[in-house]
């Protein structure tokens, strides 16, 4: 079974090759590339969250918590925390072993803030963690 990719990814691979295609026009590039900015922004505010979809991904983003608050919500909560459909499992001492909202066990360890902080920019991003 093939796993669809969220729209804003796909929107946002599309407009990059746009722009790749136009790095050869400079000219061309300089007036087109403020238009595709304004697209991919319009997309990211109107698309829904591929893991909370009644929610556009502008208001998902702007739910999130920094890296270290999210450090410190995971240290705090014992063997498990249950984030955005994400569950986080306790592997030792501050090391965390991450289950995906489709029920994929171990699709990224976390050790470190730096760690939440990729997570998070993924999750900013539309990409479901462990797919594609």
């Amino acid at each position: 079974m093939e796993i669809q990719r969220p729209a804003g990814e796909l929107i946002g691979e599309e407009l990059d090759k746009i722009r790749d295609a136009l790095a050869d026009y400079p000219q061309l590039h300089h007036q087109i590339f403020h238009c595709l900015e304004q697209i991919r922004r319009a997309a990211e505010a109107v698309l829904p969250c591929p893991v909370m979809p009644v929610i556009s991904m502008k208001e998902y983003n702007e739910q999130l918590p920094s890296a270290e608050a999210l450090w410190e919500m995971v240290n705090a909560a014992g063997s498990r925390l249950e984030f955005h459909g994400y569950a986080f499992w306790r592997e030792g001492e501050q090391r965390w072993s991450l289950t995906n909202p489709l029920g994929m066990d171990e699709v990224m360890i976390l050790h470190t803030p730096e760690d939440f902080e990729k997570f998070l920019q993924q999750l900013r991003a539309g990409v479901v963690v462990g797919v594609g």
